[in-house]
């Protein structure tokens, strides 16, 4: 992630690096929350637009595609409301147009298609599709992938509702997001940030990092059998809560990860 400041050198060789090694490079473009706010006028939608004119200059068709938005449907972390990611996803289609990027958003966080839904149909009314539908796949709130959600209508009706990760005889999670995207147009989908956070595990269970493992080996079978996603990606890579490396501190960040990952500690 990088956000909406010049990126520094650090950070630009990195990137640089990981193309020359021949990675596939996804950027996700992130602003601070006063940022996303700052949008509605025209000096902070001016700021927003020199960054992706920046950013896609320095990088251009190296990075394989950049993702539009975070946790769009979280106004209380990342500050996006949908005129404000629509304003944000504009500028962005201009700077890009006549680049031939690849777009991809816009990146609603969790199992809530009713913002997968409309914010998609807004860009096909504008013809202003991302080539990629993103979203944040979290399957932790259920605990298990497998297990049915309880946060939809409650416990008592997750066992009759049915939703978990894999389409067995209606449609789930992974299945559903696949089918809204190609509705709308948009033939990919991929989920960009999925984690367990150990805290969750460790109230049911007591080898938190071994089941955190199993969870994600089982959510990408998962996900894979149903067809919906094309890809699926791991959320930050250092962090004592979600982390694949373990950073050793209890720092926990005020912004999640899953919106702005800013920092690694050590």
């Amino acid at each position: 992630m990088i956000g909406p400041e010049p990126a520094d050198n650090f950070r630009e060789r990195l990137v640089r690096r990981l193309i020359q090694e021949g990675f596939r490079v996804g950027l996700h473009l992130v602003a601070a929350r006063a940022e996303v706010i700052s949008l509605s006028e025209p000096v902070g939608a001016e700021r927003w637009r020199a960054f992706l004119r920046g950013t896609f200059d320095r990088f251009g068709q190296g990075v394989e595609f950049y993702e539009i938005g975070s946790t769009v449907n979280r106004r209380r972390w990342s500050g996006f409301t949908i005129p404000l990611f629509l304003r944000a996803w504009d500028i962005a289609w201009e700077e890009a147009e006549g680049r031939r990027l690849t777009l991809a958003g816009p990146n609603v966080t969790d199992f809530e298609p009713f913002y997968n839904i409309p914010i998609l149909e807004a860009l096909r009314r504008r013809g202003r599709l991302p080539a990629i539908h993103t979203d944040n796949l979290f399957i932790e709130r259920a605990t298990e992938p497998e297990s049915f959600d309880h946060k939809i209508l409650g416990p008592r009706f997750a066992p009759l509702l049915g939703f978990n990760t894999v389409r067995k005889d209606t449609v789930r999670k992974a299945a559903l997001l696949g089918e809204i995207g190609r509705h709308a147009g948009v033939a990919r989908t991929f989920s960009t940030h999925v984690s367990w956070s150990f805290r969750r595990i460790r109230r049911l269970l007591e080898d938190a990092e071994e089941q955190q493992a199993d969870y994600l080996t089982r959510y990408c079978c998962l996900t894979a059998a149903s067809g919906g996603l094309n890809r699926v990606y791991w959320g930050p890579l250092i962090g004592q809560r979600e982390g694949l490396i373990d950073d050793g501190t209890n720092f926990f960040p005020d912004v999640f990860h899953v919106t702005f990952y800013g920092r690694a500690n050590r």
